[in-house]
């Protein structure tokens, strides 16, 4: 007769039974099974089955036989709630409560409503060590031709380095306009973050990955930098529903939650337009729940009230450009002294109006070219402004606009008391940067934004 035939027919034959049977499959020798189970698991409520062949964990096909635990280990305190279910994707984790699929969260970009963040941990700053400036690197990975930049970063000395992660485009809500987009969708076509028929994309690719891992583990504090153009692939703001502005916060958000080798993320989509608040306010919870950071690249000036106090929430803070301001044009290189003036200004209103909201800044220096600061042009045409290269040939060099920089920071303070969280020098690309040369920061020009304290 069967277990459950004798359950069925003599009841108090069938609970003695199951008495036995729950006395005699909790501790083989010296081996709490049950406890063994709990642990692997990761689960308080499995236990081993004994009476299968071979024995597993309930809910698992993890073998429980007394040869492979040690010693018993004390079962949680009735009084704690079951952790919740975690999966491993590859380098992700994905968490869900009790009974939650979450292998197929994990496929679908992470966008499954019963999956969220990883354990919550509070959100902390990179550390900073007292009177030295950290210094971090902003990088365009090149992963067609696989170049990381690695080994120059780690030997200029860098604490740590912003990794081009990826692009985000829109196939909706009227976008692309690029011309490179393939044309535009109707203004009407929802976006979808997810499944089938995904039309929205943040893009985070291997090599991306690989190159985040590996500056980590280099002992490198690493950020992921999102890229894109409002008005080419990504629509403006308020063209989004509510719900489409919580997916697409949740869809950049789940990018770095579940990426341990990241810091945050740098949120390089412009421009920047203070319509954008309620998503950053969004990211910035969804961000906030997993321990982790962002950044903004943007001018503090362009910032309203409600950028300053919602939009950057818990863990947002400003990453300052200290290129490209006001009163020049593009393709007309700068006189330095000039470009130190204009600097002194800009930092000098960002930083008190950050200091009022009780917000952070790190600034981030042209070390290479950018539109107003470069040592030559290279394309025929301007791709800014107008078109027209006014200054072909600059007869500055990219040293000289460095050490104007730095002078402007002294001017306004001790860098290591206004940039806790350090300061950033841009481009490393293999690209053409735009037209603007050079389009990798000179090792000179490095030491020398480097001598600031």
């Amino acid at each position: 007769m069967s277990t459950k035939t004798l359950m069925n027919s003599t009841p108090v034959a069938g609970i003695f039974l199951l008495l036995l049977l729950l006395l005699c499959r909790h501790v083989t020798g010296t081996c709490d099974l049950d406890a063994f189970c709990r642990v692997k698991t990761n689960d308080a409520t499995s236990y081993c089955k004994t009476w299968n062949s071979p024995p597993v964990c309930q809910g698992s096909d993890v073998v429980c036989e007394s040869s492979q635990c040690g010693p018993p280990s004390p079962p949680p305190p009735p009084s704690q709630p079951s952790p919740p279910t975690e999966v491993k994707c590859g380098d992700t984790l994905c968490r869900s409560p009790e009974g939650s699929p979450c292998v197929e969260v994990c496929k679908d970009v992470f966008l499954d409503q019963d999956c969220g963040p990883p354990a919550p941990a509070p959100p902390s700053s990179p550390p900073s060590s007292p009177g030295k400036l950290k210094w971090l690197a902003f990088t365009y990975t090149d992963v067609k031709n696989k170049v990381d930049f690695f080994d120059q970063i780690s030997a200029e000395g860098y604490d740590g380095v912003f990794v081009y992660g990826g692009d985000v485009e829109f196939y909706c809500r009227g976008q692309p306009m690029a011309p490179s987009g393939g044309g535009a969708s109707g203004e009407d076509v929802a976006c979808i973050f997810a499944g089938p028929q995904q039309n929205a994309f943040v893009y985070y690719d291997d090599f991306s990955r690989a190159t985040a891992a590996k500056y980590k583990k280099a002992g490198m504090d690493v950020w992921i930098t999102f890229d894109g153009r409002v008005g080419q692939f990504v629509p403006d703001f308020s063209k989004l529903t509510a719900a489409e502005t919580r997916e697409f916060a949740r869809a950049v958000a789940n990018t770095v939650c579940y990426d341990t080798n990241v810091a945050g993320l740098s949120w390089d989509v412009e421009p920047f337009n203070n319509n954008q608040v309620e998503f950053f306010a969004q990211l910035d919870q969804r961000l906030a729940q997993c321990g982790k950071r962002w950044s903004i690249f943007a001018f503090g000036a362009a910032f309203d009230e409600s950028m300053w106090t919602k939009g950057l929430g818990q863990t947002g803070f400003l990453l300052e450009s200290t290129y490209d301001l006001d009163g020049g044009r593009p393709c007309d290189c700068v006189d330095p002294e000039v470009y130190r003036e204009r600097l002194v200004q800009s930092l000098d209103s960002t930083l008190k109006e950050a200091k009022k909201h009780g917000r952070q800044v790190m600034p981030l220096f042209s070390g290479g070219g950018s539109t107003q600061i470069y040592s030559n042009i290279t394309t025929a045409k301007c791709l800014f402004g107008d078109g027209t290269v006014y200054v072909r040939d600059c007869p500055h060099t990219m040293n000289e606009y460095a050490a104007a920089a730095v002078a402007a920071v002294r001017q306004v303070g001790n860098a290591s008391d206004l940039f806790p969280l350090g300061a950033g020098i841009y481009p490393y690309t293999t690209t053409d940067n735009g037209g603007f040369a050079p389009s990798v920061p000179p090792a000179k020009t490095v030491k020398t934004f480097m001598g600031l304290e």
